[in-house]
């Protein structure tokens, strides 16, 4: 644990889009962390940002990192913070705190084969395994017995996150928690405009079906389209997740019984749909901001521990997401396990 006077120095790369996120998210853990420098294009606002707080800005990310080598390293916009950039911050220690995934694709990630780079200082944020929900059910798998089904959804807005990046921790938490499935099935509705190469770019709602050998199923609905208000009454039922802001659902049934859980709390039942355990009612579903403050608020008091198997679980998500977004366009279940293959892991 740290001492409890240390406040770790961080610094931010971001670009216009998400800059009033920083602001938010650098202001509200003031005083637990410390801003010591931002990058990002050269742009009024971000310059404005950094004379306001007396810090430099810098318009190359590489200068950024050399010259403020920080605990933690925020890549806000991660599509202008280039794997060299990343493997040298990584190399100096710090934690990279990122929304989108480091690698679009298992081409990409073989970047970061090399056994040297501690994959599991990568924190991918918000992810749900932060939120108070998960975090307050001790063991719920193991209480739940083998896994029957598992269902995820996601609502969130395209501004805050790309739909790949919420489709990539969805299939994270699968095969970290379970393992991957054998085949999926999926739908894509997507605004035209927009390429399907390019993972990052898609929009759009995203439905898919997961199988595992055992006849188990998975079943994903993702959309970066909710626009609609909350829904108080839903929310505190956890019957579905109220579709405001970014908001997600997950719900488990085992053997031995079924999880249900969002971000800000969760339910058990055992096998006869008795309730056994439940956390305090939460208030509505936060925002994306207050997320991905509760995910750094949890960095802070517990640091990322080395997980050798976090670059073979990026590595078996991509595949699903790649195997996803396949079979999106064939209209024909893909193999996750054939990505992988083709990808040359």
């Amino acid at each position: 644990m740290p001492d409890a006077g240390y406040v770790p120095e961080i610094v931010v790369w971001t670009h216009r889009p998400r800059l009033a996120l920083v602001q938010q998210v650098i202001d509200r853990l003031q005083g637990r962390v410390k801003l010591i420098a931002i990058g990002g294009p050269p742009e009024a606002g971000i310059n404005r940002f950094a004379e306001a707080r007396s810090i430099p800005h810098y318009d190359d990310p590489r200068r950024l990192i050399v010259e403020h080598p920080a605990a933690f390293t925020f890549a806000a916009d991660i599509e202008q913070f280039p794997q060299p950039v990343i493997l040298s911050a990584l190399s100096q220690g710090t934690t990279l705190l990122t929304i989108e995934p480091v690698a679009a694709d298992l081409r990409q990630l073989r970047g970061f084969s090399d056994k040297a780079v501690k994959f599991s200082r990568i924190i991918d944020i918000p992810a749900l395994t932060a939120m108070p929900g998960w975090a307050g059910a001790a063991d719920p798998l193991g209480v739940i017995g083998p896994v029957e089904s598992l269902t995820w959804l996601a609502f969130f807005h395209a501004h805050e996150c790309s739909l790949f990046s919420r489709l990539y921790e969805a299939w994270r938490f699968v095969v970290e928690q379970c393992h991957m499935p054998e085949s999926i099935n999926a739908s894509l509705v997507a605004t035209p405009s927009e390429s399907q190469a390019d993972f990052r770019a898609i929009t759009g709602s995203l439905t898919a079906h997961g199988r595992w050998s055992d006849a188990a199923g998975i079943v994903m609905q993702l959309s970066d389209s909710a626009s609609a208000q909350p829904n108080p009454s839903a929310a505190r039922k956890l019957e579905a997740p109220s579709p405001g802001g970014c908001d997600r659902f997950l719900h488990i049934t085992g053997q031995a019984g079924r999880l249900r859980v969002t971000d800000h709390d969760y339910e058990l039942f055992d096998q006869t749909g008795k309730l056994i355990d439940r956390s305090a009612p939460g208030a509505l579903p936060p925002g994306f901001a207050e997320l991905i403050i509760t995910a750094l608020d949890n960095l802070l008091r517990r640091p990322p521990r080395e997980d050798p198997r976090a670059r073979h679980h990026a590595a078996a998500a991509l595949a699903c997401c790649q195997a996803a977004l396949l079979s999106a366009r064939t209209g024909q279940p893909e193999s996750p396990e054939q990505q992988l293959h083709l990808g040359g892991w």
